[in-house]
């Protein structure tokens, strides 16, 4: 049988099922992101009020509030961003926010024991990701400069992590 040119239509066919199956990957990745974020929004409480995880329960009376509100944040991420290399950045930000906003709400402080370390491990995930890009060396190498040049500008402005530890 011989070989038939593709039509428009069945090329739109298989575009539409590339837009599905990246749909059904995005809502996969809530679903299973959702409870992680029950997790990190206990573990984001029990940091921002400094008691045990074990002790959350006498000390916290907003718990569930700030358990659903990150888990729904954690869902609601891979939503808006695609599910690509740089969500496990998202998703540590997403909760370094949440801890900050929560000390930031009880203590009117941001401290630094938060900040620093967050902003550490944020800029390794993105390296980390941008060094597995798929792609040239050339892509990759230029994914790494523009993190690592992305980093280094927001450390070093007035309002950056160096001008908070002065």
């Amino acid at each position: 049988m011989p070989c038939e040119p593709r039509s428009e239509a069945q090329d739109s066919g298989r575009r539409l099922s590339t837009l599905d199956f990246d749909r059904l990957q995005r809502r996969m990745a809530s679903l299973i992101l959702f409870p992680i974020g029950l997790f990190a929004g206990v573990v984001a409480e029990a940091v921002a009020i400094d008691v045990p995880p074990l002790q959350l329960r006498k000390e916290s009376r907003r718990l569930p509030i700030v358990v659903v509100a990150t888990g729904l944040l954690f869902a609601a991420t891979p939503l808006v961003v695609d599910v690509t290399w740089v969500l496990p950045a998202y998703l540590w930000f997403v909760a370094v926010t949440v801890t900050l906003t929560l000390t930031d709400i009880d203590s009117q402080l941001i401290p630094n024991r938060i900040l620093f370390p967050g902003t550490v491990v944020g800029v390794v995930v993105l390296l980390a990701g941008a060094s597995l890009t798929v792609g040239p060396c050339c892509d990759r190498c230029s994914a790494v400069l523009r993190t690592l040049l992305c980093s280094s500008c927001w450390r070093s402005s007035p309002g950056g992590v160096l001008a908070t530890a002065m």
